[in-house]
């Protein structure tokens, strides 16, 4: 449950610019309470259960039940463009808001990064819809975020939607990914 967000992505190929078709384009973030499919709900806002699950390291834990929701993956079409319906993303303890994605092309994986929103963004959205309000705004933002701390060369991708009151949210990005010739 979230506002819902509509994120159109393009995958092109550098150099060159030209459209990667055939990609496989996976996303995957928590629901607008900050709760990820597979993982215990209560660990959301609690910094030292989340700790817990995934120790001081962080990486990969696996999950610990089957739910499964907000992940998914698709083609990219002739112009390299694949378009998903979900929601923009809660927040959870020590995280900025992010959707985490991944490029394969030719059975390679090209690229595995994260998209961000700005702070001022992700705070007009935990005002004025439920349930993001029952956190209201997110103390983390890309500034102060573990996972982009945790490597120097780690900023991720900011995205900026277009906003709206009654309709989803519209976001578009263009990714280019480097392909062995």
């Amino acid at each position: 449950m979230g506002k819902d967000l509509r994120l159109k992505l393009q995958v092109l190929k550098t150099p060159g610019c030209t459209p990667v078709e055939g990609a496989i384009v996976e996303i995957w973030h928590c629901d607008g309470e900050g709760i990820y499919s597979g993982y215990p709900e209560e660990i959301a806002h609690d910094l030292w259960k989340t700790l817990n699950l995934i120790g001081l390291s962080g990486g990969h834990v696996e999950p610990t039940n089957q739910k499964r929701f907000l992940r998914g993956a698709l083609v990219t079409d002739a112009n390299g463009e694949v378009e998903f319906e979900t929601i923009f993303p809660g927040w959870y303890s020590p995280r900025a808001p992010h959707i985490h994605f991944k490029i394969v092309s030719d059975e390679n994986a090209c690229l595995t990064s994260q998209f961000y929103f700005a702070p001022e963004f992700s705070e007009r959205v935990y005002h004025r819809w439920a349930p993001y309000q029952n956190y209201g705004p997110s103390p983390f933002t890309p500034a102060n975020d573990v996972a982009i701390k945790e490597h120097q060369d780690a900023e991720g991708l900011q995205l900026d939607p277009v906003w709206s009151d009654d309709e989803a949210l519209q976001v578009s990005a263009k990714i280019g990914i480097q392909l062995p010739t």
